[in-house]
């Protein structure tokens, strides 16, 4: 059985999504391939190497064969599902950074319960000064940093990473954990990547 396609997934060391090539098994050393035929199958599915076109690593995919085609469903190592904007405050960043990884490896509860101390530190950075979450969400609206629509958002992430962090009967389930992770870094990106972008366009203009 040769799989004629190659697969595509973000790379675990470059961060950059791409299509890894195929590496064959011979008593050279192995060949980089457009196809393949080396391959190992257990009650695991089928396993084989790539290359990733970009930073050279290679990393060991896992997956199934259909119509000739090999489906992937892991990758090792795990792969953060995208890179964090540089420009987010360096410990709230780690904590999404975190969150993200927690995620990759199936970690649903840990990854929430990550989110919400993202957001938690993200109401400190902006002046909150309540003591709980919710009411420091509130704070930082009523000043005028967030708008009544991200408050929602806020709250949203709140909930679920209570749901996270606290032993009570509402499971988070994956889709759940997967929409918060998206909905904490779309606030981040809102209230520190694009103010820090509009001041990059507007230094940018005072230079010309």
């Amino acid at each position: 059985m040769s799989f004629f396609n190659r697969v595509s997934a973000i790379c675990p060391y470059c961060k950059i999504h791409v299509n890894f090539s195929w590496i064959s098994s011979d008593d050279n050393g192995g060949e980089i391939e457009d196809y393949s035929e080396d391959y190992f199958k257990n009650e695991k599915g089928i396993w084989v190497i790539g290359v990733c076109p970009s930073c050279k690593n290679c990393v060991l995919l896992n997956g199934y064969e259909s119509s000739n085609k090999f489906i992937l469903t892991k990758t090792y190592p795990f792969p953060l599902p995208s890179v964090v904007d540089e420009r987010i405050p360096e410990k709230i960043k780690k904590d999404l950074e975190e969150a993200k990884l927690c995620f990759s490896v199936g970690a649903i509860n840990a990854s929430s319960g990550m989110c919400r101390k993202a957001l938690q530190r993200a109401c400190k950075e902006k002046g909150a000064t309540k003591k709980e979450l919710y009411d420091q969400i509130d704070e930082i609206t009523t000043k005028g940093v967030i708008s009544n629509d991200l408050r929602e958002l806020a709250q949203s992430v709140r909930l679920i990473g209570n749901d996270g962090v606290h032993p009570n009967d509402d499971e988070v389930s994956k889709e759940d954990a997967e929409e918060i992770l998206n909905l904490a870094e779309q606030f981040l990106d809102i209230i520190f990547v694009a103010p820090a972008k509009v001041k990059e366009i507007k230094e940018r203009k005072e230079k010309k």
